[in-house]
């Protein structure tokens, strides 16, 4: 039987009922089996990598090496299919280390550089201390991504004190991480001298080099010798630092910098990378400040947060969404003034706000931004980051600027912090980039459906969201709801069920155990009650409780007298005997497998019988043996 086959669904009677395996395949091997056909048609696509074998010449099972050596495309269902094939006992044998390492470089191709942390943290110190310069680097990196400087620097004393033998590049890797940690916290003289010491010990040498040290340079205000070092480079990457170089020497004017920044990173040339474009926006922010143009500041900080991710290690200065909000209140306290706005006098600044929705976006982003955070009461400070989250809806990529205004900030510690309307449009963004987790953190509080969207639509989404995050019982809770307040039409039941089989995946049996029961009250179709029987009796299985799940199977069998024989009772009763042989009773196991060797009409099913006949033969000497 193909894999299609065994993810087949059928319609009976207007019903859906689902396949999910044939009732003579194993849990495990239906598991293996599907593992090893989705790695085989990965494996089956072309690779980006130059040398790899062609498709028809790997065996998956065999050449893990290579699976090792890809970078896919999909590097997520290659991350899943790591924690499918990785050894689980044997965490300290090279083998694992192999899995490992390349699920912490897919793991760096997508940037989770707070998962690679975590990942790492939660290593035993046996296996933590085989590899500590491998994970102690690659850690030190992810803690410079997210803007933790600090932390690198704890992490790599530590590595370097060690008793550790540390090869010249490691040690040479780390210190070029101190320095970068040094200027990412603004720690310009620390990052000169841990420079002057490096290059007493290994040189200059490689671009990358050269850029580090025109940084440490930039911001000693070394300035005509940052431009002579970075006199010959070309690379179109490095051409906004060179710019920024003469910005601070004072080679060029401020005025020229933000026009030249803006029309590169606004350009439609497809050949400008997104990070260069980033550096650029960063580059026209700078210029706009030496300008004393708030304005134009705000607009160009807007650009750099919806512009690639930020990278403490690589961007021109530290970027952050509370430095867009400082923006926005230092804009707003030079408009107060302006317009002579006594501060208290919410009412008047928010006039002056909405009179300037239209004719200028920005003053009135800045005016609500301040409201937002520092008006006297909690509803003014709702309502205007409600108009600030209204304004920012018109500018170009709107979903991603209003997520990094909200999401990654100081002002902001919780989801609940948020306003109820933001908060919509937020869950409406985590799910349709797929980012599960925070769409179910969002619906955790968001029991009301907004406007205009349908209670029962609402409710049953949230659950499964619920589910795919992680948060069951808060699943649980809605599902209950559901199944307490409204009335299910067969479509609703179905997608109601789908939700419950989603908690069997995760191998919550027990929640799925009393939906399964609630779902039975709720409904008096006996067609129904057989298929919930069926379910309920999968889970009691899962949970090792054989006995009760033996004696589900079986109702769910012989409930419809004239179905006794159908495909659906038939796998029943193969069910029931499985259960049967896991709780040790062979004698009632041998007398159904024997009846469905009778009434079954399938060879294939026929040969599969038989083999369990002769599995309880041996499970019978075993005990014989015993006793």
């Amino acid at each position: 039987m193909t894999i299609c086959a065994v993810l087949s669904q059928t319609q009976k009677n207007g019903r859906w009922f689902f396949n999910r395996r044939p009732f003579f395949l194993p849990k495990k091997s239906y598991v293996l089996i599907l593992s090893l056909h989705v790695l085989f048609l990965i494996l089956s696509f072309p690779s980006r990598a130059d040398d790899v074998e062609t498709a028809h010449q790997i065996s998956p099972v065999v050449k893990v090496d290579v699976f090792l050596k890809l970078k896919f495309a999909t590097p997520e269902l290659s991350i899943r299919l790591i924690d499918e094939f990785q050894p689980k006992e044997d965490i300290e044998s090279e083998l694992w280390f192999t899995w490992e390492k390349k699920r912490l470089q897919l793991m760096a191709d997508l940037s989770h550089w707070s998962d690679i942390v975590a990942q790492i943290s939660s290593y035993n110190d046996t296996v933590f201390l085989k590899h500590e310069a491998w994970f102690s680097l690659l850690k030190a990196r992810a803690l410079l991504k997210i803007s933790k400087p600090l932390s690198v620097r704890e992490n790599l004393r530590k590595l370097l004190w060690s008793e550790l033998e540390l090869t010249p590049e490691q040690i040479a890797t780390a210190r070029r991480l101190i320095i970068r940690s040094y200027l990412a916290e603004d720690k310009a003289n620390d990052a000169q001298r841990a420079m002057l010491r490096y290059q007493q010990d290994y040189g200059v040498a490689g671009k990358q080099w050269r850029l580090l040290q025109a940084r440490v340079l930039l911001a000693t205000k070394r300035y005509p010798q940052a431009m002579r070092l970075l006199v010959n480079e070309t690379a179109d990457e490095l051409q906004a630092f060179k710019t920024l170089t003469r910005l601070r020497a004072g080679d060029v004017s401020a005025t020229y910098v933000y026009a030249l920044a803006v029309e590169k990173a606004s350009s439609n040339n497809s050949d400008i990378k997104n990070n260069t474009r980033r550096q650029y926006w960063i580059l026209a922010f700078i210029a706009a400040g030496v300008s004393a143009n708030k304005s134009a500041e705000i607009t160009a900080l807007e650009k750099v947060l919806v512009t690639g991710v930020n990278d403490a290690e690589n961007d021109l200065i530290n970027i952050s969404s509370d430095l867009l909000w400082e923006k926005y209140m230092q804009y707003a306290g030079d408009l107060g003034n302006s317009l002579h706005l006594l501060i208290g006098d919410d009412d008047a600044w928010f006039d002056k706000a909405s009179d300037r929705f239209e004719k200028d976006p920005v003053a009135a982003r800045s005016l609500f931004a301040m409201l937002g955070l520092k008006a006297a009461t909690q509803n003014k400070r709702q309502v205007s980051l409600e108009q600030l989250f209204l304004l920012m809806k018109k500018l170009e990529k709107q979903s991603l600027l209003i997520d990094r205004v909200f999401l990654g900030s100081k002002y902001f510690q919780t989801n609940r912090q948020v306003p109820v309307l933001v908060r919509y449009q937020m869950l409406d963004n985590a799910l349709a980039r797929g980012n599960i987790k925070s769409a179910a953190d969002l619906f955790k509080y968001l029991p009301e459906p907004p406007e205009g969207k349908k209670r029962l639509a609402w409710d049953m989404r949230r659950a499964r969201v619920l589910v795919f995050g992680g948060q069951y019982q808060q699943a649980k809770l809605a599902l209950e709801k559901i199944l307490a307040t409204q009335t299910l039409n067969d479509d609703w039941f179905n997608r109601l069920m789908q939700v419950v089989f989603d908690l069997q995946k995760v191998d919550q049996h027990a929640i799925a155990i009393e939906l399964f029961a609630l779902l039975q009250e709720k409904t008096p179709e006996i067609e129904l009650h057989r298929e919930l029987k069926f379910w309920m009796a999968e889970s009691y299985h899962s949970l090792k409780k054989y006995d009760r799940s033996a004696h589900l199977y079986l109702v769910s069998a012989k409930m419809i007298l004239e179905k006794q024989s159908d495909p659906w009772a038939q796998t029943a009763l193969y069910r029931a005997a499985e259960s049967m042989m896991s709780a040790g009773l062979i004698s009632d196991a041998r007398v159904l497998y024997q009846h469905l060797l009778k009434i079954t009409e399938s060879k294939s099913r026929k040969a599969n019988i038989r083999q369990k006949l002769q599995q309880l033969w041996l499970l019978e000497g075993k005990q014989s043996i015993s006793e």
